[in-house]
């Protein structure tokens, strides 16, 4: 029994697992649930980073708004100067209608009498314009020069209801007298042209026209109210016959006249309304027009002529007044780098009445009136410049 208890105890310890060093080798981890030890690694590394994206077009603010406008908004202050080479012309015309028994066949006949004060030169025109809201923005423009040209002096016959006229006390005949010059005068003109304008503008209307968000259209509308004065001041001298028929008036000698020394100041001024428009189009470039206009206009004249005995010694001795209407008007082309600005166009001003009167103040003290039937003065021509934004 004895022999079978320690047979027994040998088979145990042979079977029991051997002893560790406590030392050298690490201590097995239990078995997870799943049967599996569990892993000593770290948390998994994370997802490669994908390679940076190939950089936009015209990112950069900067860039973008290059190609697109310039300047992102309306400017705060914009000093502006112009060179405008412009004709100008002021012209008057009346006339009376002659005696329906002095003709034949009797009808609408007029004889007349029309002023051509005619100059080109070149106006330097400078302005400023500051727009304290972005809605809001006043304009003052200020010109003037000093220009030089020909007067001339016409009496003429008009009667556009006949083929032929005869007169009766002279046997003068005239051949399809729809506008037939009978007496012209001509001396040398020197004027001086000044023009102001004043000037509100309300902004309208703004916003893209067409095209893509790097190369598009934009434009800006203002509404426009104010007023102006257009002025010429004029100098005639070394006046001259150079056309007598002698059929109204005497036949007299083609040549020069000696003493003439005559002025006449004429000038336009009224209130007027219209728009502007700016269209900006890539890479600095915009065109930009404006039309003004004015239906209360009124025209004064002041004329003084040496040579006329019957009239007053002072000045004036003859005076025109005249009511009508007024356009202004202007077509541009521009470049704009940074906050400079070049530009080009053409410009026009037109003033018109159909109905004035003239007054002639005679030696004795007394004076007549004569109506005028028109009344225009025009000044056109192509202008080049440019600007400072800020």
């Amino acid at each position: 029994m004895k022999l079978m208890t320690g047979a027994a105890a040998a088979l145990l310890l042979l079977a029991a697992p051997p002893a560790r060093a406590a030392s050298s080798e690490p201590e097995l981890l239990p078995l997870s649930p799943a049967g599996r030890p569990p892993s000593r690694r770290g948390p998994p590394p994370p997802a490669p980073r994908a390679p940076p994206a190939a950089p936009v077009p015209f990112e950069r603010d900067d860039a973008r708004e290059a190609i697109r406008l310039g300047p992102p908004r309306r400017p705060f202050l914009t000093v502006r100067s112009r060179y405008w080479l412009a004709r100008s012309s002021v012209n008057t015309r009346y006339s009376i209608q002659f005696p329906r028994e002095l003709v034949d066949p009797p009808g609408e006949v007029f004889f007349g009498e029309t002023e051509e004060r005619a100059a080109s030169g070149g106006m330097l025109l400078n302005s400023a314009e500051l727009a304290p809201l972005s809605w809001l923005s006043g304009e003052f423009v200020y010109g003037t020069d000093r220009l030089k040209g020909r007067y001339f002096d016409r009496y003429w016959l008009h009667s556009p209801h006949s083929e032929t006229l005869t007169r009766y006390d002279n046997g003068a005949v005239w051949h399809r007298p729809d506008h037939e010059d009978d007496t012209v005068f001509q001396a040398d003109h020197a004027a001086r042209r000044e023009w102001i304008s004043a000037n509100l503008h309300f902004r309208a209307a703004e916003g893209r026209v067409t095209g893509s968000d790097e190369l598009e259209v934009r434009h800006a509308l203002d509404m426009s109210v104010g007023a102006h004065r257009f002025s010429q001041r004029s100098r005639f001298t070394n006046l001259a016959r150079t056309l007598s028929t002698g059929k109204f008036f005497a036949p007299a000698p083609v040549g020069p006249i000696q003493g003439f020394d005559a002025t006449y100041d004429a000038s336009w001024a009224g209130p007027h309304i219209g728009f502007r428009e700016d269209v900006l189009i890539p890479f600095g470039f915009a065109f930009d027009a404006q039309f003004l206009w004015s239906p209360f206009a009124t025209y004064r004249g002041d004329g003084f002529n040496n040579l006329d005995g019957g009239l007053r010694a002072s000045s004036p001795n003859y005076e025109d007044r005249a009511r009508g209407s007024a356009i202004h008007f202007s077509l541009g082309a521009s470049w704009s780098f940074s906050v400079v600005r070049l530009e080009a166009g053409y410009m026009r001003l037109s003033f018109t009445s159909n109905h004035g009167n003239r007054r002639y103040f005679l030696a004795d003290g007394t004076h007549f009136d004569q109506a005028v039937e028109t009344t225009r003065t025009e000044a056109s021509g192509l202008y080049a410049g440019g600007s400072l934004r800020f």
